[in-house]
């Protein structure tokens, strides 16, 4: 009998250097795929099979972020890889910047990469803990976020978003917005969801979600959402909508 993988969390994350309508010819498709989190793209009006992407083989590609051509790669501890993507024939992939560590308390942990308003890269580190109560509860106990500091090639941690920011974390895309322009959503705060390819929701529903407030390191709920309603949402793969909206 043949193995067949998953197909329903077999691709963890996809994204788009171009619009394939408005211009096919400029539109490349990137993919996170498979339980080790191997990489791939295909120009969907050009090519007829997949190109592998081997970022670096000693570890996995945890997040990635494609600008037009310029593809960034967040592996497994931290490091970030460079990659034009323009020639899938050419690819030449370096090393930006190095590693990040975890502390020993904490033993699992998730790892995005956001671009800021201003065009900044930053890594944010979710810290993960399961309460030992014998529900195994997943709960979301700290966030750092990191900027890139290009002329040193290294990872800052900062405490203050500035210019109005706040992050929203999750599996399907980390964006960074203008808090002011929605409402209800405050500055210097990072909104997560409970990801769903590093832990599976089960039978009770996304329940690690809320709101960590970067000042004073504190954790909300954040959510207008009553347990019947969470409840509903279970085997749910939960998503960030962006409306796309003109904002004065």
């Amino acid at each position: 009998m043949e193995y067949v993988e998953d197909c329903y969390n077999h691709v963890s994350k996809a994204t788009m250097t171009a619009d394939p309508v408005a211009n096919p010819d400029d539109c490349i498709l990137v993919v996170l795929y498979g339980s080790y989190r191997e990489m791939a793209l295909i120009r969907p009006a050009k090519d007829t099979a997949w190109t592998k992407i081997v970022v670096d083989a000693t570890t996995m590609p945890w997040d990635m972020m494609c600008q037009k051509n310029d593809m960034y790669v967040l592996q497994q501890g931290g490091e970030l890889h460079y990659c034009d993507i323009s020639d899938p024939c050419n690819l030449k992939i370096k090393l930006i910047a190095s590693k990040i560590s975890v502390p020993n308390y904490f033993v699992f942990s998730k790892r995005y990469l956001v671009k800021s308003r201003r065009g900044e890269l930053l890594q944010v580190l979710r810290y993960l803990n399961w309460p030992d109560d014998g529900d195994r509860l997943r709960e979301t106990m700290q966030v750092r976020v990191y900027k890139l500091e290009l002329k040193g090639s290294r990872w800052v941690d900062i405490e203050d978003l500035g210019d109005d920011n706040a992050l929203f974390l999750g599996d399907n895309s980390s964006i960074c917005v203008a808090a002011s322009n929605f409402v209800g959503c405050q500055p210097n705060c990072i909104y997560f969801t409970h990801d769903y390819d590093t832990v599976g929701i089960g039978g009770v529903g996304p329940v690690d979600i809320g709101v960590y407030h970067l000042k004073d390191r504190s954790l909300t709920l954040g959510y207008n959402m009553d347990s019947e309603t969470i409840a509903k949402m279970r085997a749910r793969p939960p998503i960030w909508v962006v409306p796309t909206l003109n904002f004065h």
